[in-house]
């Protein structure tokens, strides 16, 4: 089909395709789709790496917080403080202020590696333990007592025959416990493990028979008696279950007997519990092994102190050396380098990831494990590994090729230590540390950026640009927002729209720009994340191609949603079919099909396929994506043939017959259209024959979920099943013109189809009855059907939109009460609806929200809203702003500066292209507090000339008999109707205080 006419305005539409399939859990965050609502997970610290003393060659082996003050162990004599080119002398042992970074005065010394450090509960003792017999020139036995702020060493009487790896004080700070590869404590038989009373300083009785190995960590129960060891021991008072690598002993050295090694299973030589760590929601470790005998976790797990029930599992692949649970969240030091079974990124040993985040909670079940040489935690509780990597270089002093080995925190950082010698490229050596979101700089923004971030670049048809390119990545946000500016960054984006998804998921997505045909252009994406932090491509530049531009009818289908496009408009010498929206083109096959064919209207193009003993034809898509669950798919045929044949479906292969088929449209010898799904049997709708009547046609299926199958023929609705809600799950190619049917009820007596098809589409929506009535209108008489007023709704009263925000969306606003779509521009995972009203958070200073409905057909509109702050803003104002027409020009809108006092300004301004024009001002009466209602009404009345009109009050008062801003305005560019929308955004300036505001009552009717 040709096209003829421009449509003068940019559309533009998201299209996403997983370039990697991966097994999921099933309550893990959606794959990265347009639309798709991510299970709200929670927030992680930002991966900025802050200043941080650096050990400059050694290794940190543990540290422990108190108050604001992080002590650090490990192995090292030398250490730069944080921001200074010069270095002092610190002997395995240092101190520093979380808050600032700054190197402490605190210094003792020892002979030998310190291991482990723990506090008393009050922070008024510290103990050490590990392979040195002095401190600060005293002698003592691998256990020593240290003053936490002169830093002198205290009584306590305890001298180990070996290496102590582990030190813990018990909940109510009474008991010291000892673990290690010693035999013996103060001369006296103490295996692996020994407790000492810190009121008397005795060795307490309290011991076990640990054979073998050593004791690397202890935790102490919370809100009991029982103290949980771990390690590489193989046994513990002649039990293994519990025992093996792990158990928990009662205070008189009894081993609790409950299920705590019946899952999680590591010792031996090749294995070990290397951390355990407790709180009030359970005992959490992490393991390593390097033998599916000897060991069966490398991740972390988290279990109940009772029944030793496993809570969750973290079945990432890759040694945990240390965990740290923070709230809902779970940090671990390791090296993991695959989490595919719990839904995460999946193998990759040439990139390990040595700082991992999960949530402390279940999430879903443990995938099946398919990995070799590991072992199976498939229907195990499991959890999610949460967007947050942030990037170390692992050292060479252990020459173990590892980074991280410790992390601790408080409840406002996360601290990590190790021999790494670069975080997130930048060079930070041993000590690093890491921010809640609202005391962060958030500065880690996306990855991709300039050079590497590639687009490319088309025009498939006349005056269409097709942009393709990867989704971006960023260290700690897992949603970003896109932005295609035509020409210039000062101009308005032609297209924006968040997308969720992971480093290994990232979608491609494409976009479609209509222009002149002909005309040159230059394109860049930004890329932004939820705290502002951005980045983008390099400009790429394209001639459209010259010729007719996009007629009307695909100007409706592109508005409509599709995802793929392929109008067949080639000419007689093509290969392939240009899908102009998705960018999968289809690929001719077979042989004679001919291409550039009249098309359903004089002067179109369509292409015909054969059928015959010998020869057959079809297209197909290059590239395999997942079968779609909610999608509509379309197309117009012509077929004298008596012998059927698919029009279109979605096969399993692209070269031949697929052995999966489904999702396809076909007809039978007689001209009867079926549609077809395969949810496990085959179910069918189907039309009465005849429609091979060598006429056009017009066919549309839809299916989703909730409401089933419809099969519509030359606009009408012929056949539908509400119990045909789904079909069958694989990776496949859209394809046209013929496909095996063996085994369908009304199969023709060919799979392949002789004769035209055209204008095919496919959209991830159900199209209404409506719009499919009126692309069968548009086919056949090149106009849009006249809307009946009974079927307008509100509209026949005048109403153009209207919002109570009564449902429930956890991303973005949904639908309003009239049917229009609201589409988040930016900043969707700030936006919800809570039943009542519709929320928008600013996240501190620098955040941005908009949100705008479909484009209204008035250019006489009269709005109301109402407005509400949770709390007032600090440090800076906050901007509320609404915006009453938005066409591709440009926008008339009135912005709200409610200011931390209370006073609010209302700013009647026009944007057109990148200058902005203030059009009048005015102060709203009375002062507003956090709570109070703010009411807006702004009528935009008239094209050519548009009369401007606003008012604002506060609180529960009639509404004002005078207008706050009345002006008229004569911009030509802003004539054409638009969309209304809300922006909101804080200060650079303001504090890192969180506010919300909550919109109800939105009103949009004819003026």
């Amino acid at each position: 089909m040709k096209h003829v006419g421009l449509l003068r305005r940019a559309l533009a539409l998201l299209v996403t395709s997983l370039l990697v399939a991966l097994p999921v859990m099933a309550s893990t965050s959606a794959q990265a789709a347009e639309g798709d609502a991510a299970e709200v997970l929670p927030d992680t610290v930002s991966a900025d790496a802050l200043p941080t003393p650096q050990v400059v060659n050694g290794v940190v082996r543990d540290q422990v917080v108190v108050g604001s003050t992080v002590y650090v162990v490990g192995e090292f004599t030398t250490v730069r403080p944080a921001g200074s080119d010069s270095t002092v002398t610190r002997t395995n042992a240092l101190a520093y202020d979380i808050a600032t970074g700054d190197l402490l005065d605190w210094a003792p010394q020892t002979n030998g590696a310190i291991q482990s450090i723990a506090a008393m509960p009050d922070g008024s003792r510290l103990f050490i333990g590990g392979a040195f017999s002095q401190v600060n020139g005293e002698t003592v036995w691998r256990v020593a007592a240290i003053d936490p702020v002169t830093a002198e060493r205290k009584p306590l009487t305890a001298a180990a025959n070996a290496k102590v790896f582990a030190v813990e004080v018990s909940a109510d700070g009474s008991t010291l416990y000892v673990g290690g590869a010693f035999t013996q404590v103060n001369n006296q038989e103490r295996l692996r493990f020994a407790a000492v009373d810190l009121t008397t300083k005795k060795l307490l009785d309290l011991k076990a028979n640990i054979p073998d190995f050593s004791v690397r960590t202890i935790a102490a129960e919370p809100n009991g008696t029982g103290v949980a060891i771990g390690g590489s021991f193989t046994s513990v008072n002649g039990s293994t279950n519990p025992g093996y690598g792990m158990a928990i002993l009662e205070q008189d050295g009894s081993v609790r007997q409950n299920n705590l090694t019946s899952v999680v299973k590591s010792g031996n030589t090749y294995g070990g519990i290397m951390d355990l760590k407790a709180d009030e929601q359970g005992l959490y470790g992490a393991a390593y092994t390097q033998s599916r005998a000897q060991g069966n976790l490398e991740g972390v797990f988290r279990a109940d102190w009772t029944t030793g029930d496993v809570d969750y599992i973290a079945d990432c692949h890759g040694d945990s050396y240390d965990v740290f649970p923070s709230g809902d969240v779970v940090y671990a030091a390791n090296h993991g380098h695959d989490c595919s079974n719990i839904g995460g990124f999946p193998n990759n040993t040439a990139n390990y990831h040595y700082a991992l985040a999960y949530a402390n909670y279940a999430t879903g079940t443990v995938g099946t494990n398919t990995a070799s040489g590991y072992f199976d935690f498939g229907g195990q509780p499991g959890t999610t590994n949460l967007n947050w990597y942030p990037d170390f270089t692992p050292g060479t002093y252990t020459g173990l090729g590892q980074a991280t080995w410790t992390v601790e925190g408080n409840d406002e950082y996360i601290v990590f230590g190790g021999e790494f010698t670069a975080v997130n490229g930048e060079s930070q050596q041993g000590l690093t540390r890491f921010a809640r979101r609202d005391i962060a700089p958030n500065q880690q923004g996306p990855v991709n950026k300039g050079g590497s971030y590639q687009v490319t670049v088309s025009s498939p048809t006349a005056g269409v640009v097709r942009l393709s390119f990867s989704a971006n990545w960023d260290r700690d946000d897992k949603t970003l927002s896109y932005a295609v500016y035509r020409d210039s960054l000062d101009s308005e984006p032609i297209w924006t729209h968040d997308v969720t998804a992971g480093f290994w998921e990232l979608p491609t997505l494409t976009v479609t720009d209509s222009v002149d045909p002909g005309s040159t252009h230059q394109y860049v994406v930004r890329v932004t994340d939820p705290y502002g932090a951005a980045t983008r491509s390099d400009w790429v530049t394209v001639t459209a191609a010259s010729g007719d531009g996009v007629a009307l009818y695909g100007q409706q289908v592109t508005l409509d949603g599709a995802t793929n496009y392929w109008p067949l408009d080639e000419d007689t010498r093509s290969t392939t079919a240009a899908d102009i929206i998705g960018g999968t083109d289809l690929t001719y096959r077979g042989s004679r099909y001919t291409t550039g064919v009249q098309g359903v209207w004089d002067g179109g193009a369509a292409a015909s396929f054969s059928s015959t003993s010998r020869f057959r034809s079809w297209a197909a898509q290059t590239a395999a994506s997942a079968a779609p669950s909610t999608f509509s798919v379309e197309a117009w045929f012509r077929t004298s043939s008596s012998s059927g044949g698919e029009i279109v479906g979605f096969s399993s292969r692209n070269d031949r017959d697929g052995q999966n088929k489904d999702r396809m449209i076909y007809l039978s010898n007689n001209g009867t259209i079926s549609y077809m799904l395969y949810p496990g049997s085959t179910r069918v709708v189907s039309s009465a024959a005849g429609y091979n009547d060598n006429a056009w046609h017009h066919v549309v299926a839809t299916t989703d979920g909730a409401s089933g199958t419809v099969l519509y023929v030359d606009g009408e609705a012929v056949a539908a099943d509400a119990a045909m809600t789904s079909g069958q799950s694989y990776n496949g190619y859209w394809r046209i013109g013929g496909d095996t049917n063996s085994g369908l009820p009304n199969a023709g007596s060919s799979g392949y189809l002789a004769g035209a098809i055209d204008e095919v589409a496919v959209y991830g929506k159900v199209l209404s009855a409506q719009q499919v009535a009126s692309h069968h209108t548009l086919g056949t008489t090149g106009e849009l059907p006249e809307q009946d007023p009974a079927e307008q709704g509100e509209m026949a009263d005048g109403v153009l939109i209207s919002d109570s925000f009564t449902r429930e969306t956890t991303r973005g606003w949904g639908t309003t009460d009239s049917g229009a779509v609201w589409t988040a521009n930016y900043g969707v995972s700030r936006m919800s609806v809570d039943g009542s009203v519709g929320l928008m958070t600013m996240t501190g200073a620098g955040t941005a929200n908009s949100v705008s409905s479909p484009v209204v057909d008035s250019t006489s509109t009269d709005s109301t809203v109402d407005f509400v702050l949770d709390q007032m803003p600090t440090g800076a104002a906050a901007y509320v702003t609404y915006v009453a027409r938005a066409n591709s020009a440009g926008r008339y809108q009135v912005q709200f500066d409610i200011a931390p006092t209370g006073s609010v300004l209302m700013t009647l301004s026009k944007r057109v292209g990148a200058t902005q024009t203030a059009l009048g001002t005015a102060r709203v009466s009375g002062n507003y507090s956090a709570g109070q209602v703010l009411h807006m009404r702004f009528v935009a009345d008239g094209a050519d000339s548009t009369d401007l009109r606003i008012k604002a009050w506060i609180g529960e008062v009639e509404e004002p008999q005078d207008w706050g801003i009345e002006v008229t305005d004569e911009e030509a560019a802003l004539a054409d109707p638009g969309s209304v929308g809300i922006i909101t955004f804080t200060s650079g300036k303001a504090d890192s205080s969180e506010l919300t505001l909550r919109v109800d009552n939105l009103l949009v009717k004819i003026a």
